[in-house]
């Protein structure tokens, strides 16, 4: 007994020092078990890919399965990049066209299928992966490539802009927030939600281009106003049209920086006044079963990661998730970090071992649910558990800010000013040609040395000279204005009638050169 009584406080002392040791113990496991899943990963050409489940059979009876499964490559591929493996980047980076458009995988995009099949070419949830690529690679101008091309992509009922051309492609609630926001950590602009359905902004600004379209027009619309009147052609209007084009070719060389500094501001005051609704989008599907609760980890993890959205409204809907999937690794960590009982979920949920029998590499088992009864965990695809592994391993996600609006506002005002100089000029020429339409006169009307050039040699004589000196009277008087039209047209005319009926004088002389005249 005595011994007995001794012992005990010492194997509570055991007791309680193996109770501070899992963590140490479950993360050497964890090293163990990444070198185990990194022999073991499935490719496809050599990118991140998982193989198809339907079994295959060698002639010598063993199972298989085919590789290159790659419909979900870029979802999957993002987030591993998210966690610095750089096979995950290479694999988004190459699923990429030279046109900006991205693809299912780089086998995808060589092959070029068309959409409208039962797959589609893309989908709202591989956006997710490229969101994730970008963001971590800092890759500024794929992200432009990519949003030039879904603007100038056919949109869906005319307003709702497609990741392809299937109408299965269109946004959805948490595509532009997140656009706007990925922008925003790129310090750039997002031309694909600057006509989409907003909320209340703090500022409206004006579009540069719009302005320099506005101009043009109206210098087209004068330019044939003149055109449409009397005479219009000889018109000196040119001197005026020439301030209003070095103008514009001014405005244009500003607009460049200017339009993109008003588009970041834009998405700047959007995602200023968007983070609630945000976050109240991601709470109104926490219920939805399926896919939809590891979209919401994975939006909220890129949220934390990437944007400034890292707030305790994002973690609450999140832990909404983690409490209804107790047993998912990812969703743990997005809701509270990298904790101890996170290595356990991993190690629980990833085997370490071959299984007797062969099984396909599947799975990303944290976009299961942990009561499906596939038992998902025995397909993995090991580029899940490596992923959850590494999350792990990076420790706890990086609070980042949002630039300052006000100072942003400074910097635009200042390329505003410039280029509201320019408009006011290009305005004061386009005035100046409306002038000489309401009240032309000879002086800037006609050049009377380039007209009358312009009247044949032939004209001068008889009915024709004088006919002809009738129309450019009467042109210059429809333009002039009635006075001064009348008294060109009738010096005009005197001068051809004496040609065509000389006096006695010019009679007389004629017949001394000529007698037979």
């Amino acid at each position: 007994m005595f011994l007995k009584r001794s012992l005990f406080p010492l194997s509570v002392a055991i007791g309680a020092s193996l109770c501070s040791m899992p963590q140490a113990g479950a993360s050497d496991r964890l090293d163990g078990a990444m070198t185990f899943w990194e022999a073991r990963l499935p490719f496809c050409e050599g990118f991140l890919s998982k193989e198809f489940d339907a079994p295959k059979t060698r002639g010598d009876g063993t199972t298989y399965f085919l590789p290159c499964n790659d419909g979900d490559t870029i979802l999957f591929s993002g987030l591993t990049c998210s966690v610095g493996d750089k096979r995950g980047c290479d694999t988004v980076k190459r699923s990429q066209g030279a046109d900006g458009r991205w693809w299912r995988s780089p086998r995808k995009l060589r092959e070029g299928a068309a959409d409208g099949g039962s797959e589609t070419t893309f989908s709202n949830d591989h956006a997710a992966g490229v969101w994730a690529y970008i963001a971590e690679e800092r890759d500024t101008e794929a992200f432009r490539k990519w949003t030039r091309w879904i603007k100038r992509n056919e949109k869906l009922l005319g307003f709702i802009p497609r990741y392809c051309e299937d109408s299965r492609c269109g946004f959805k609630f948490m595509d532009c927030p997140m656009l706007d926001r990925l922008a925003v950590v790129l310090n750039v602009a997002n031309p694909v939600c600057d006509e989409a359905p907003l909320p209340p902004l703090p500022i409206i600004l004006p579009s540069p281009t719009k302005i320099i379209h506005e101009i043009r027009n109206a210098l087209n619309d004068v330019e044939n106003a003149i055109k449409n009147l009397p005479g219009g052609q000889i018109i000196k209007y040119e001197p005026s049209k020439i301030v209003v084009e070095k103008q514009l070719a001014e405005m244009e060389k500003l607009s460049t920086n200017l339009e993109d500094l008003r588009s970041r501001l834009m998405v700047l005051a959007r995602v200023s006044a968007d983070t609630t609704g945000i976050i109240g989008r991601l709470n109104a599907i926490v219920n939805d079963p399926g896919f939809s609760r590891h979209n919401i980890a994975v939006n909220a993890y890129l949220l934390q990661k990437y944007t400034a959205t890292a707030s305790p409204l994002t973690l609450d809907a999140v832990r909404k998730v983690a409490a209804i999937e107790p047993k998912n690794a990812f969703i743990n960590f997005v809701a509270y970090g990298p904790s101890p009982e996170m290595v356990g979920l991993i190690l629980d949920k990833c085997r370490t071992e071959d299984p007797k029998d062969v099984r396909p590499r599947f799975q990303w088992i944290w976009e299961r649910a942990d009561n499906d009864a596939s038992d998902p965990s025995r397909d993995t695809m090991y580029w899940d558990c490596l992923f959850a592994a590494k999350l792990y391993k990076g420790g706890p996600v990086q609070k980042v800010s949002l630039p300052e609006l006000p100072g942003m506002i400074d910097l635009y005002r200042a390329e505003q000013a410039a280029f509201d100089g320019a408009k006011a000029r290009a305005e004061e020429g386009i005035a100046a040609i409306k002038a000489l339409i309401k009240k032309p006169t000879v002086g800037n009307v006609i050049d009377a040395a380039t007209t009358l050039q312009e009247i044949p040699a032939e004209a001068v004589g008889g009915a024709a000279a004088q006919g002809a000196a009738t129309v450019v009277g009467g042109v210059v008087g429809g333009v002039a204005g009635k006075k001064a039209g009348q008294q060109a047209g009738q010096a005009a005319a005197s001068v051809a009638k004496g040609m065509a009926n000389p006096g006695g004088t010019a009679r007389r002389t004629v017949r001394r050169v000529c007698r037979r005249c």
